[in-house]
């Protein structure tokens, strides 16, 4: 059934494929990572590197943390463990505790045009169904106002979130999501949640609303190369590895050098923009220039493999960036078992070099990003 679901879904084909192993069929799941749920089935998605299912949870959800900080938020503050239960289930937690959140700043209310037919006058008469509806009935008046309600797209998708988690969770989750349902009861569950979606006006005043707000519309609509309407049969919280990678190794440069750069694209024609250059990262550390970018493939420890068009792009990103001095360029993998950190020197005039750098990544309980950090400029053999 699940192979059949895969099949019916015009974009698998981005990221799932069917395959066979012991004899039977199975799905091979590729960049992305997360839930897949098909069906009654829920597929966990979990980063490769991981030695088990649990570590697989603890490691993503880590490194989701730095790369949506926003709907994350709340998880840094909260001791709750999601590692231990299915990841379905920690994204609804996460959900319900952002919501509580809101629900504790007060909920937002906001001024919404409500049309009724009334015996009194308020706001300002609507000719045309004034006329249709009240035609002999001299003591009504069809009219419209504002009116400073709950009842608004934001607090809407909240309420059909809650819905969702009431039918799918159970235990403690389901519990506080119901007890939450009672401070919307002024509020219906969204009918349209892609209009409500563009309905919404997030601003400053609305801060406290982003990680519920997020995780909303995940929960509603699905993330990844699935997006399906309501009633598809496959449903997915899946975020691309490749990017939530990009962004790991980000974060922990950052926590070393405060000014590195996401560098802007450049042209790499002059008489067009079509063509752009755009490494992941440009920085400075102790007068050398420096270049890097971050790929989500497992390397072998034994032979080391490297497509030999990310060392032309990284080459061509040294070339047309940086200018004078020392400059040097970094391949960003993903830490595997006894892999080692190489470094290389271009064969032409540039003396630019190249460094292969096994990223550690965030493993076991007791783990911390600033020793990461740490361990990362080590490997690229850079001074802490």
């Amino acid at each position: 059934a699940l192979a059949e679901a895969g099949r019916e879904e015009e974009d698998a084909s981005r990221f799932l494929t069917i395959t066979r192993r012991g004899g039977r069929k199975a799905l091979k799941v590729s960049n992305w990572v997360g839930v897949l749920a098909v069906g009654e089935h829920v597929i966990e998605v979990l980063p490769k590197p991981a030695a088990n299912r649990e570590e697989g949870r603890q490691m993503l959800l880590a490194m989701l943390r730095t790369a949506y900080p926003g709907a994350f938020r709340l998880f840094t503050e909260h001791g709750f463990s999601p590692e231990k239960m299915p990841l379905y289930e920690a994204f609804m937690q996460l959900f319900v505790e952002s919501v509580e959140h809101v629900v504790r700043r007060g909920l937002r209310h906001d001024y919404v045009e409500v049309e009724e037919n009334r015996r009194y006058f308020a706001g300002r008469l609507l000719v045309a169904p004034h006329i249709r509806i009240n035609r002999g009935l001299h003591h009504k008046v069809y009219t419209a106002h504002d009116e400073f309600i709950a009842d608004w797209p934001a607090n809407r998708l909240l309420r059909a979130g809650l819905e969702l988690v009431l039918r799918r969770s159970g235990g403690d989750v389901q519990r506080r999501a119901r007890q939450l349902v009672f401070a919307f009861q002024d509020v219906p569950p969204s009918r349209n949640v892609d209009a409500d979606i563009r309905r919404l006006r997030v601003d400053r005043m609305m801060q406290h609303y982003e990680p519920a707000l997020s995780w909303a519309r995940w929960l509603l609509k699905g993330l990844g190369p699935f997006a399906p309407d309501e009633g598809a049969r496959v449903r997915s919280v899946l975020f691309p590895m490749e990017r939530v990678f990009q962004h790991y190794v980000g974060f922990l440069l950052r926590l070393k050098i405060g000014n590195l750069e996401l560098e802007p694209s450049r042209r790499l024609l002059k008489s067009t923009h079509r063509y752009m250059m755009r490494p992941d990262y440009r920085f400075k550390h102790n007068g050398s220039q420096m270049i890097g970018d971050a790929k989500w493939k497992l390397l072998d420890a034994g032979s080391i493999k490297i497509r030999q068009a990310d060392l032309y792009q990284l080459y061509a990103y040294g070339r047309m960036c940086l200018n004078g001095g020392e400059r040097r360029l970094f391949l960003f993998y993903p830490e595997t078992g006894g892999m080692p950190g190489e470094e290389y020197e271009y064969n032409d005039d540039t003396a630019l070099k190249l460094r292969i750098v096994p990223t550690p990544l965030p493993k076991g309980q007791s783990f911390n990003f600033r020793d990461l950090a740490n361990n990362l400029f080590q490997r690229m053999g850079l001074s802490i």
